[in-house]
């Protein structure tokens, strides 16, 4: 028992432990990701920036910026988005390109952020 309390406390230990939760923070946004656009055949453009993404918050950020909006509500009420907080969602909504289309981001808007605050 006292060796494993010694690896415990060591520096490498805590490295390791954050690198584990990183490692599955990344994996539960890239499951996210394919839960989202394999629901009803969704089609996403991977580009790097889901490509990079390393949580859920940043996955419902990215869709945002991407205009996917259906996609970023089906996360929302998937069992991904009970992690979200107010915060994160309202940082999202902030991220709504310019050039969208107002009838594909108000429904969004009204039916999954507007609550959620």
């Amino acid at each position: 028992k006292k060796v494993i309390d010694v690896l415990r406390s060591s520096p490498k230990h805590s490295y390791l432990e954050e690198l584990n939760r990183k490692i599955n923070s990344r994996l539960r946004a890239i499951q996210g990701l394919e839960y989202v656009t394999t629901l009803d055949g969704s089609q996403v453009h991977l580009n790097d920036a889901y490509l990079a993404v390393d949580s859920i918050d940043g996955l419902l950020s990215i869709l945002v910026s991407q205009a996917a909006f259906r996609s970023a509500e089906r996360l929302q009420k998937s069992e991904y988005g009970t992690s979200l907080t107010p915060d994160s969602i309202s940082s999202a909504a902030l991220r709504i390109p310019l050039r969208s289309d107002s009838t594909k981001f108000l429904p969004w808007l009204c039916d999954s952020v507007i609550p959620s605050l």
